[in-house]
């Protein structure tokens, strides 16, 4: 003997089904049955939840690890920045300006950021495309937006983070800078 465990009744907004009258029914065909009745949009709700969970936590630990990134880039940065004080200095004494002083140390700092990404990029894809979106149906299309759109974010990031730095080195009086050497 095969056993129904659950039904299902579609049925339009404001119909008017009488849920008693389905209860009744459902314990005449199967006494034994438990009977619950709940809006379809409850279910899907119920039927999501690990999904939300898991983005949650993704996000949690994305914001967590971006913003350790910002602060090792942005003590790094200080540290550095400290140490290329003579360089620029003796730079601004033969005459460099300070936008190709800037341009200079920003591109130094780029540099490290650009191959963290190159190393990054193809495995964060791998990991999404083999692992975290295979989980779902219909899938979002990785293609060049996404990771364009990733670099461009990562980059601005870390200017934003190293030019305080770096103009506060390109901006250091060589007088004062090179006396303490």
């Amino acid at each position: 003997e095969r056993r129904l465990s659950s039904l299902t009744i579609l049925y339009r907004e404001g119909a008017g089904i009488d849920v008693s009258a389905l209860t009744k029914a459902w314990q005449d065909f199967d006494p034994s049955a438990m009977v619950r009745v709940s809006p379809l949009a409850d279910m899907a709700a119920n039927a999501l939840m690990p999904f939300e969970m898991a983005r949650n936590g993704f996000l949690a630990v994305t914001f967590i690890t971006v913003t350790m990134a910002a602060a090792g880039l942005y003590a790094l940065t200080a540290y550095l920045a400290a140490g290329k004080k003579r360089e620029v200095s003796i730079r601004k004494v033969h005459g460099a300006p300070i936008s190709h002083i800037l341009q200079r140390l920003m591109w130094q700092f780029t540099k490290p950021v650009m191959l963290s990404l190159t190393l990054a990029l193809p495995v964060t894809f791998y990991f999404l495309k083999t692992g975290y979106l295979t989980m779902y149906a219909e899938r979002i299309d990785l293609g060049a937006l996404p990771v364009a759109a990733t670099v461009g974010l990562v980059l601005l990031m870390a200017w934003i983070t190293t030019f305080a730095h770096v103009l506060r080195a390109a901006r250091s009086r060589p007088a004062t800078v090179l006396r303490s050497e």
